[in-house]
């Protein structure tokens, strides 16, 4: 009589190991390169006080977020105010200059952001899907100026690929421990 082993009974192959280190380096890979890559090669958001106008040219289309710096310093001054309040009556418009077409503010997560000495919160995004000039004017009905920046989404790229990257490396160690429970 032959005896036949039961497909659960199989074991794996060191290359399976093989696999799984693949899979663990490769996120790893994809977690942290382009990650970084985005970080690096962002491009500083514009700031602008308000309440004014701001002319903006965009040249690379995608997603673009309006910021509310409540502790920052620009050209010379200080600025600081709780980070969530701002005034009501507060008017955002983004206008395209060469048709004249407001475009719509979508409301954000409300994400906070530190970097240097800066310190913001999102208020809102913009997709701009051609490049053009626009233009950005904030209304402030309060006296009290407010310091905004206006600049394209790199946050949401990065979190993409950390967070996909990371999902591989968690496949990669469960299939590294599903060989290694195999073999023993």
């Amino acid at each position: 009589m032959s005896a036949r082993r039961n497909s659960r009974d199989r074991v794996p192959s060191r290359f399976w190991y093989l696999v799984s280190v693949i899979l663990i380096l490769g996120g790893l890979a994809l977690a942290i390169g382009p990650t970084v890559s985005v970080i690096m090669h962002r491009s500083p958001p514009v700031q602008f006080v308000a309440p004014g106008t701001k002319e903006i040219n965009v040249v690379e289309p995608g997603t673009y977020t309006l910021w509310n710096d409540y502790e920052a310093i620009f050209q010379g001054r200080s600025y600081s105010t709780p980070s969530n309040s701002l005034p009501d009556g507060l008017h955002v418009k983004l206008r395209r200059k060469d048709t004249g077409a407001n475009l719509e503010m979508r409301s954000s997560f409300g994400t906070y952001m530190r970097s240097g000495s800066t310190a913001s919160r999102s208020i809102g995004c913009f997709a701009l899907k051609q490049p053009s000039r626009y233009e950005l004017s904030v209304t402030n009905p309060s006296s009290n100026p407010l310091l905004f920046s206006f600049g394209k989404d790199w946050l949401s790229s990065a979190l993409l690929f950390g967070t996909g990257g990371l999902f591989i490396v968690c496949i990669g160690v469960i299939f590294w421990f599903i060989v290694l429970i195999k073999r023993s």
